[in-house]
């Protein structure tokens, strides 16, 4: 992607559809079913998604795609213990 990337609500979207899909296939997904998947543009190359309250207290994932986003919030998710984190962050 170049320098004027804007991504559309469609990317977006799958962004967080394909988040939300790996987060309700970990043990104990019910419990937080209620926090927020958040996708949204980061600037003019990135892309992110947030699952939580916020940045701080949530598990983030970036990149210059969908997929590397993705790749990252699955990597971090698995660095800071997923739900553990949450729970301990709330």
């Amino acid at each position: 992607m170049n320098d004027n990337t804007v991504f559309t609500a469609g990317q977006i979207e799958k962004l967080r559809n394909k988040v939300l899909s790996f987060l309700k296939d970990q043990p104990g997904y019910e419990k937080f079913s209620g926090e927020k998947v958040h996708a949204f543009q980061e600037d003019l190359r990135d892309i992110g998604v947030v699952f939580g309250s916020n940045m701080q207290a949530g598990i983030a994932g970036f990149g210059s795609n969908e997929d590397q986003a993705y790749e990252d919030f699955v990597r971090s998710w698995h660095e800071f213990k997923g739900f553990e984190w949450i729970e301990a962050n709330k």
